[in-house]
């Protein structure tokens, strides 16, 4: 299982690259894939049973497909895209979600390129309220972890989750 996890994870490698090539230039996939690849995390994860060790690969191939689909807008880029999202679904529902705000937070920022057309209202406009989603589901993922861990206690996890919501009523 550590074989497959240290070589599901050194994928992140790889897409990386991919996505920043595709993205900018071969100079900044350079220093983004040995960034990935020297990441303390990113290592130690890759040598471990975690689901992380399956979910970062799986974030940077739907970023490089997303990268495929803004410039060749083929079936098989959107194909790389939608696996990514897919099967990170499989390990963590919560971590998809984030995930595809993080992915529509990108698309927004480069929409002109990506869907050849202008939305109504403003980029920053877009990129504020997706900005809110992302903090909101990143708070609740945060919200998962401890009660995950308090799981026989569920008048504590309650509590926690009520106190998260309230959090989040009063950002907005």
């Amino acid at each position: 299982m550590i074989v497959l996890s240290a070589a599901v994870s050194s994928l992140a490698v790889l897409f990386t690259w991919g996505f920043s090539r595709r993205s900018w230039d071969g100079q900044v996939a350079k220093y983004a894939a040995w960034g990935v690849m020297l990441y303390p995390e990113a290592v130690l994860l890759g040598s471990s049973q975690t689901r992380e060790a399956f979910v970062i690969p799986l974030a940077a191939m739907a970023f490089y497909g997303l990268a495929r689909l803004r410039r060749e807008r083929t079936w098989v880029s959107l194909a790389w895209l939608l696996a990514g999202v897919l099967l990170s679904l499989l390990f963590s529902p919560l971590y998809a979600v984030v995930l595809v705000a993080a992915l529509l937070i990108t698309a927004i920022a480069i929409k002109d390129e990506l869907l050849g057309q202008h939305l109504k209202a403003s980029r920053w406009t877009w990129l504020i309220m997706l900005g809110v989603i992302y903090s909101c589901c990143w708070r609740l993922a945060g919200a998962e972890k401890i009660c995950s861990r308090l799981l026989h206690q569920p008048d504590c996890c309650r509590s926690i989750l009520d106190s998260q919501i309230s959090r989040f009523a009063s950002l907005l």
